[in-house]
């Protein structure tokens, strides 16, 4: 009697730990998620097969698969993978950024409409919508209207993605040389270096190769972040920008051939437009350059921001050298660089 007693009161007390235990730390369900996957250039669009020829995919691909013209070869902006309700089982549903289409005139389904965005529902690190329409003509009229908006999401959705894995490697050290030269902070990682600092004017560059086609080819990122004191709003104008940005890189961004230095393309390809980032005021270009003198050329993005408390303008530019290969990754990572743009306090 008296072994059992002792056993039962062990028992209780063991019990009575693990019920403490899971009232102080209740289980997070979205521990047991896997993280979302696949090309974050890619739209997964979930369709039923008879509609991959259709109005609707052909106005889909008008959004998200129309040429990128800020490129020395014209690309698509994204990337449209179509996979039917059936095949959209465990893995295919783990994909970054997804959009269910599903048309059918049910009463329930009387009205086109695009759903509230789900976030991680499938996966970590994954964004869902859903697009309802009683028949074709009302899903492309829907997306006439509302496509801009799609493109947008899934296009921050693509910069955050990329920001939150540049966040991980982050370079302390460069980011230490950016905060005390320059006063910014990026989001830059430990595969760039320092090539040159000259206080108004820091180059940074990412030098790697990719074999394709039996060879080595050289492939180049580079980020400059440069100042200059603010004098009026003509700034941020695109004569002032493009000005600016080839005095800069006449200076500094030299070629391997005596008298070559990068200059900005004029004759096409150019971008440009205002928008807010990270709550600053920003005008955008994008576009192409050249090498005066040499061969070399390749897509660029540059942000000019006013800074209040210095009283002076920044640029954060970037750019990337890539002959071999489709420029659209790369740029994406220098778009997420960029954006991550902060001033010291």
């Amino acid at each position: 009697m008296k072994l059992n007693f002792i056993y039962i009161t062990v028992l209780l007390l063991v019990i009575s730990g693990f019920s403490s235990c899971g009232e102080s730390k209740p289980h997070d369900p979205k521990e047991l998620m896997p993280k979302a996957k696949g090309d974050i250039g890619e739209l997964m669009v979930v369709i039923d097969k008879n509609y991959w020829q259709s109005p609707v995919m052909s106005e889909l691909k008008n959004l998200f698969e129309k040429d990128v013209m800020s490129l020395p070869q014209p690309e698509p902006m994204m990337k449209i993978n179509t996979v039917t309700q059936k095949g959209f089982g465990r893995g295919v549903n783990e994909h970054h950024s997804i959009l269910i289409v599903k048309i059918d005139d049910s009463p329930s389904n009387s009205k086109a409409y695009i759903s509230e965005k789900d976030v991680d529902y499938y996966a970590l690190g994954q964004i869902v919508y859903i697009l309802r329409a009683p028949s074709q003509a009302a899903a492309v009229e829907l997306l006439k209207k509302q496509g801009n908006f799609l493109v947008n999401e899934y296009l921050n959705h693509t910069k955050d993605i990329l920001n939150k894995k540049l966040s991980k490697s982050k370079s302390a050290s460069i980011n230490e040389e950016l905060a005390i030269t320059m006063g910014v902070n990026l989001n830059v990682t430990t595969d760039f270096v320092v090539s040159a600092n000259n206080n108004d004017h820091v180059w940074l560059q990412k030098l790697q190769k990719r074999y394709s086609e039996g060879q080595d080819h050289e492939i180049q990122i580079g980020i400059m972040c440069y100042t200059y004191p603010y004098v009026d709003s003509l700034a941020f104008t695109l004569d002032k920008v493009l000005e600016k940005r080839d005095s800069t890189t006449k200076k500094y961004i030299k070629g391997f051939i005596d008298g070559s230095f990068m200059k900005t393309e004029r004759l096409y390809g150019l971008e440009y437009e205002d928008k807010e980032v990270n709550g600053k005021y920003v005008f955008e270009t994008r576009g192409v350059w050249k090498m005066h003198n040499a061969f070399m050329g390749g897509p660029f993005i540059s942000l000019t921001t006013y800074d209040e408390k210095k009283n002076r303008i920044v640029v954060f530019d970037g750019y990337v050298y890539a002959p071999h290969f489709r420029k659209m990754d790369y740029v994406r990572e220098v778009e997420a660089i960029l954006y991550s743009f902060s001033f010291t306090e």
